[in-house]
């Protein structure tokens, strides 16, 4: 089967400068978050696929990624467990913006080997603004952290993703877009 770009969804993001990343795979809500003053990093950064239904891959069950956002910060935040998502509504503040069509990734317990094709989703958090970052590339990561303030957010459970197009071949892969937002006053 040949993959075009019709039969993958572009995942989208608007980021800008200073202000909170913001993540979808909505064409719609990119635009919203556009027009908004959002910058759009989608292509500066490292590439996200992620599947827009459970599926089954080389042994590996998807599970969805919850979205959650911070009413005052401004913060996304994406988790992999109902429970976790619910901790974070009920104890941090965080709104559930889960949606029907929220991404599904590839859980990989530490210490098995992921997928083929499949890659880490590395997180990082500011803690100063609770911005949350998502990234497939270690240079980047490394970066955020030694110089932007960041600090990485480890988990039993890492989120893996795929990093292309032609990884995504024969599979129902979107990217996920990333945005950057205007600085937001509580």
């Amino acid at each position: 089967m040949t993959v075009t770009r019709r039969t993958l969804l572009g995942l989208l993001a608007a980021p800008s400068p200073s202000g909170p990343h913001f993540y979808t795979t909505n064409p719609t809500e990119k635009r919203a978050r556009l027009a908004a003053g959002y910058v759009d990093e989608t292509d500066a950064s490292s590439s996200i696929f992620v599947f827009t239904r459970p599926l089954l891959h080389v042994g590996f069950a998807t599970v969805p990624l919850f979205r959650l956002y911070h009413p005052t910060t401004h913060a996304q935040l994406f988790a992999t467990s109902a429970p976790e998502a619910a901790r974070a509504v009920r104890d941090l503040g965080f709104r559930d913006e889960t949606r029907l069509d929220s991404p599904f990734v590839l859980p990989v317990p530490a210490g098995r080997p992921a997928p083929p094709g499949a890659v880490p989703l590395l997180v990082a958090r500011h803690p100063g603004s609770g911005d949350h970052l998502y990234t497939t590339s270690p240079s980047e990561m490394t970066h955020a952290t030694a110089h932007l303030g960041y600090e990485p957010v480890e988990s039993g459970i890492r989120p893996h993703v795929l990093s292309g197009w032609a990884m995504a071949e024969g599979l129902i892969a979107v990217r996920l877009h990333r945005l950057r937002g205007p600085i937001v006053s509580a």
